[in-house]
């Protein structure tokens, strides 16, 4: 005898519905207690300014990078430092990365410090247009080395003026 499964075979009655748990309140925590005080409003202020990088601190089009055609660059351990002499409302950063410094995801890395490094040191620098190209060697270096690379050449260009 075969068993078959027929409409008739299915009971009338309802299932009861899960009860489903939603959070009442716009992002409220499940298991903060009830009777628990919401976070506390007063947030401290920060003692120093918020270091940002903007889009409009980078330079991205091809004729802001024709300014650097024929000035000095510095070189070290690395990166290659190239610093224009027109002075804007904020210290631009321009990368150069080639397809020879390695794949994409190792230019990438290499622009991700550098922004960073740049960054963390713009308070610093004069509003000029800067633009840094990679050694070989800056594969394999982290965040803190190129850091110390970029403020050292920063200091030689301060030295030479």
């Amino acid at each position: 005898m075969r068993n078959s499964y027929h409409e008739t075979h299915i009971s009338a009655q309802q299932t009861p519905q899960k009860k489903r748990t939603r959070l009442y309140e716009k992002n409220e925590h499940t298991s903060r207690p009830k009777n628990s005080e919401p976070p506390s409003q007063d947030r401290p202020i920060p003692t120093h300014p918020r270091l940002t990088f903007p889009k409009n601190s980078r330079l991205l089009k091809a004729k802001e990078f024709e300014i650097f055609s024929h000035r000095k660059s510095f070189a070290g351990l690395y990166i290659i430092l190239t610093c224009s002499s027109v002075f804007s409302n904020k210290p631009k950063l321009g990368l150069a990365v080639s397809k020879k410094f390695g794949k994409a995801h190792e230019r990438n890395r290499f622009k991700r410090i550098t922004r960073e490094a740049f960054r963390l040191l713009q308070q610093e620098l004069p509003f000029l247009s800067y633009l840094i190209k990679p050694l070989k060697s800056a594969k394999k270096a982290s965040s803190t080395l190129i850091q110390q690379d970029l403020s050292s050449l920063l200091a030689r260009k301060k030295e030479k003026e």
